[in-house]
């Protein structure tokens, strides 16, 4: 998964000229940012990755925003627990971190993630289904190139 962040960030750089300062990976977890930091290498190790919470104040054109948390289909609950929720959805529960995550970019928003887990939050659904709506949600089938 950390590829598909480090590719996309390739991509707004070589298929549609973007500027490596316009663009930033963003991940709720600093030992992600170090992860996803290590996968860029020259000529793309300028590109900026950081933690959403130290992004707070900052905006870039475009932002690829890591979600992290995953779990196979089979092992997400189907009416889980507030404890369940919180274990496997951690930093993605916070209302302050979505709303900073989702309003750093100023022209392109990049959001990897398990939809089937994220969707068991409130905020998350509503963002979904606002997504879903508008058509702008893509599967992992989708061609990257």
């Amino acid at each position: 998964m950390i590829l598909l962040k480090v590719h996309v960030a390739k991509v707004l750089v070589n298929k549609y000229a973007v500027n490596h300062g316009n663009v930033v990976i963003l991940t709720p977890y600093r030992q992600q940012q170090v992860l996803i930091k290590e996968g860029l290498h020259a000529p793309y190790d300028d590109i900026q990755v950081s933690t959403i919470i130290k992004s707070q104040g900052s905006e870039w054109d475009y932002v690829i925003l890591s979600l992290v948390r995953s779990l196979p289909k089979e092992e997400i609950e189907a009416e889980p627990s507030s404890k369940w929720l919180g274990d496997n959805l951690g930093f993605l529960r916070d209302e302050h971190q979505i709303n900073v995550a989702l309003t750093r970019a100023r022209r392109g928003l990049c959001i990897i993630g398990n939809k089937n887990l994220v969707e068991l939050d409130p905020t998350w659904s509503a963002l979904l289904s606002h997504y879903e709506q508008s058509e702008t949600i893509v599967d992992e089938a989708w061609p990257w190139n």
